[in-house]
């Protein structure tokens, strides 16, 4: 389970998802900018188009891309995700 604070920038993750990463929950300061240097760069573009769509659209997401440890070890990874919106429709 993730969430991300869109308005603050800030993301939070369960333990799982610092597993899936490789990391320790202080190894990760929460930013979009570092969870996007997880990813594999070929994989960069496709994860930040899927979410900017799913904002602008309104619609869910399921995406699969390749993330990096910190071991240098490369991981598969399927996310889905759903924006929330207030009641003036700000994401």
């Amino acid at each position: 389970v993730w969430d991300w604070d869109i308005v603050n920038n800030q993301i939070v993750w369960s333990e799982r998802i610092y597993e899936f990463h490789g990391l320790v929950g202080e190894s990760f300061n929460g930013q979009v900018e570092d969870f996007a240097e997880l990813i594999y760069p070929e994989d960069r573009g496709l994860v930040t188009n899927a979410i900017q769509t799913a904002i602008e659209q309104k619609t869910p997401y399921q995406i699969e891309f390749r993330a990096i440890q910190p071991s240098g070890a490369v991981r598969w990874l399927l996310t889905n995700g759903r924006v929330l919106y207030d009641e003036i429709g700000n994401p």
